[in-house]
C-alpha cells in the first residue's frame, strides 16, 4: 500500500514538474523572463535596458515601391542587412556616435501613394506614431515605430508579446493550470 501511494505521488509530481516547466517555457517565450546573457545590462532613466559599452544592433534597408522587397512585410531577416554596433551621424556635429534605438518606417506619399519602407538605426527615440509625417519633403502617412533593443525594428510581429498581452496570456495560462489540476487531482 505504502509503495502505490509513492508511486502516484512520484506521479503527481512529475506531472507538476512537466506543468511549471511548460510555464517557465512560455514565459521565456512571452518575453516574461530572460535568459543570462554575456552581456551586462542596465536600466537608464527611461527604462530602457542597454548592453554597457556598445551601441544597439539594427535591421538596416530602405525600400521606395518596393525596390528592395526584402525590406518589407512580411520581413525575412536572413536576406536583409544587420548592423551591429550602429554608430549614426548627428546634426552639427562631425564623427558617428553609438545608436540608442531601432527604427521602423512604413507609410505611402499622400500624392502618388508611392511606398516607403525604412529599417535603420538612431540616436534618438522618434516614439510610436502613426499618422502624417514629412520625409525627405514629401508628405506621408504611415507610421514611425521606434524600440530600444537589439534587432527589434525586424517587422510587425515577434515572439515578445508586449505588456498588456503578457498579463493577459499569464491569466490565461493560470486558468488552464488550475482547470487541468482540478480535473486531474
Amino acid at each position: 500500500m505504502k509503495s502505490s501511494m509513492n508511486a502516484i505521488s512520484n506521479i503527481k509530481n512529475s506531472k507538476f514538474t512537466a506543468i511549471y516547466s511548460m510555464i517557465f517555457v512560455l514565459m521565456i517565450i512571452s518575453g516574461l523572463v530572460s535568459l543570462p546573457n554575456c552581456g551586462i545590462k542596465i536600466s537608464n532613466a527611461a527604462g530602457t535596458n542597454r548592453k554597457v559599452s556598445s551601441s544597439i544592433s539594427c535591421y538596416t534597408c530602405n525600400s521606395r515601391n518596393e525596390t528592395d522587397i526584402n525590406c518589407h512585410d512580411p520581413f525575412n531577416p536572413a536576406m536583409s542587412k544587420y548592423v551591429e554596433n550602429c554608430k549614426v551621424p548627428k546634426q552639427n556635429h562631425i564623427g558617428v556616435f553609438p545608436a540608442r534605438f531601432c527604427v521602423k518606417v512604413v507609410g505611402k506619399t499622400v500624392e502618388t501613394e508611392e511606398s516607403l519602407v525604412i529599417r535603420a538605426c538612431s540616436l534618438e527615440s522618434m516614439d510610436n506614431q502613426c499618422g502624417k509625417f514629412k520625409f525627405e519633403g514629401s508628405l506621408y502617412t504611415g507610421c514611425i515605430l521606434t524600440c530600444d533593443y537589439d534587432g527589434c525594428n525586424h517587422g510587425r510581429s515577434s515572439l515578445l508579446i508586449n505588456g498588456d498581452h503578457q498579463i493577459a496570456f499569464i491569466l490565461i495560462l493560470i486558468m488552464l493550470v488550475q482547470t487541468f489540476i482540478g480535473h486531474h487531482y
